[in-house]
């Protein structure tokens, strides 16, 4: 599924699963410089990721910077995130990630602020 505003967008992946894919990111588009905030919603047992996809930028770094109290969440490349639940877990979580980059219309770093659902 993939959110797309312009040249960024945020896009929803399995991550670090073999198992069945139930994952589903929403969240609008971003711009460097400016924090946004995202929710993943997954099936208990599963993982979520998210990639920052944009034409004519880059990433430049990416960590998180707040972790999740259920699980576990990493950067997974210079452009992706994700998260996975600790085992048994239902419920809502969240975590920040940072990332700094730049496009054609922008630079600077992005707060992600992720809410994590898992049902």
């Amino acid at each position: 599924m993939k959110f797309y505003s312009g040249l960024a967008a945020l896009t929803a992946s399995a991550f670090l699963s073999t198992a069945a894919f139930a994952c589903e990111v929403k969240g609008s588009s971003f711009i460097w410089g400016s924090d946004s905030d995202v929710t993943m919603y997954m099936s208990k047992g599963e993982s979520c990721g998210v990639g920052l996809q944009m034409r004519g930028g880059m990433v430049d770094s990416i960590n998180v910077v707040e972790a999740p109290k259920n699980g576990t969440a990493a950067a997974v490349s210079l452009s992706a995130f994700g998260y996975r639940p600790k085992p048994g877990f239902v419920g809502s979580d969240g975590f920040k990630v940072r990332a700094v980059g730049s496009d054609n219309r922008s630079k600077g770093p992005i707060i992600f602020s992720v809410t994590v659902v898992v049902k």
